[in-house]
């Protein structure tokens, strides 16, 4: 197969399991003892009750991003993770409060540990990365502009902006002005969308933020005229099965829309989300969609070439 291309994958919640084992010794940390007990307690591999249930779980990787040195290490370990998955190019996001929200590290030095990590990776493998940068749902409306101004601030390094976090009570709308002033700057956008909630969101995140990618997205398969509208703008929606099952995003695999995208004309890319949660690479993604969705090899090798014709990176 050709080198692949990943679109959705979150730089902070990748932790390899030894790694992730190592560091909460490391931090004294008594929900994690061992790599085995990562792959068996902690990695979520059956459905949850909801996204945010799943959301909670992220706390224990704020707790170990605890240095720079940390920061930098798994930055580079996710690079290699991914050159063993067979990734040529690979887009990591994460959100600048979240990587500092325990640890209080300046957002700027988690930023430059990110990407000295992200370079020492590429030179060992070969592996393109870029990173985007995260708005978090659900802080006050100053943090928004915050965020927004740190991505301008440090445009060199980061190749989009997001938004992500809980739908329910934190639509798109509410953040319209600064991803204005994203796209003014320049920035490509992609956005969480249709994944807790229905598809008016996605509707916001294209018409208001200006996305020309949708996180996830899954709820677009219940509104014809969206279906319509993703197709004709060409506008991608980075599927993650796997996630969206254990988030109950959809209530199992075999029902999941991405089948539907494709006979509807819709570009898609399958992507893993958080790795270091799911314990999943892109090839068993794969394998997974053949089983359970029945794609095809040709189908994987296109959806493929769908995501490096998508792809934020120059």
């Amino acid at each position: 197969m050709d080198r692949l291309t990943e679109l959705h994958r979150h730089i902070d919640c990748s932790i390899r399991a030894s790694t992730l084992a190592e560091l909460a010794r490391q931090s004294g940390l008594k929900e994690i003892k061992s790599e085995k007990e990562v792959r068996e307690h902690f990695w979520l591999t059956r459905p949850m009750n909801s996204l945010n249930e799943v959301l909670e779980r992220l706390v224990i990787f704020q707790k170990v991003l605890s240095s720079v040195a940390i920061l930098e290490q798994v930055a580079c370990e996710v690079v290699e993770d991914a050159h063993q998955e067979g990734i040529g190019e690979l887009e990591l996001r994460y959100s600048p409060n979240f990587a500092s929200g325990l640890s209080k590290i300046p957002w700027e030095d988690v930023l430059n540990a990110f990407v000295r990590g992200l370079t020492r990776g590429s030179a060992k493998t070969g592996v393109k990365t870029g990173l985007i940068c995260i708005l978090g749902r659900g802080g006050p409306p100053s943090l928004a502009d915050e965020v927004i101004d740190f991505a301008v601030a440090h445009k060199k390094n980061f190749i989009a902006v997001d938004l992500a976090g809980p739908e329910e009570n934190f639509p798109c709308r509410l953040y319209k002005e600064a991803f204005r002033r994203a796209v003014d700057e320049g920035f490509p956008v992609t956005i969480h969308a249709g994944e807790a909630c229905g598809p008016e969101n996605i509707w916001e995140a294209i018409d208001l933020l200006g996305a020309t990618r949708i996180g996830h997205g899954v709820h677009a398969v219940e509104d014809k005229e969206l279906m319509k509208r993703l197709a004709q703008d060409r506008i991608l929606l980075e599927t993650c099965p796997t996630s969206n099952t254990i988030t109950q995003a959809v209530s199992k695999w075999e029902e999941h829309p991405l089948p539907q995208f494709l006979e509807a004309g819709i570009p898609v890319s399958i992507s893993t989300d958080d790795p270091g949660i799911f314990g999943i690479t892109l090839q068993e993604e794969f394998e997974r969609c053949k089983k359970y969705l029945g794609l095809t090899d040709s189908d994987i090798h296109q959806i493929n070439q769908t995501a490096h014709r998508h792809t934020f990176l120059k």
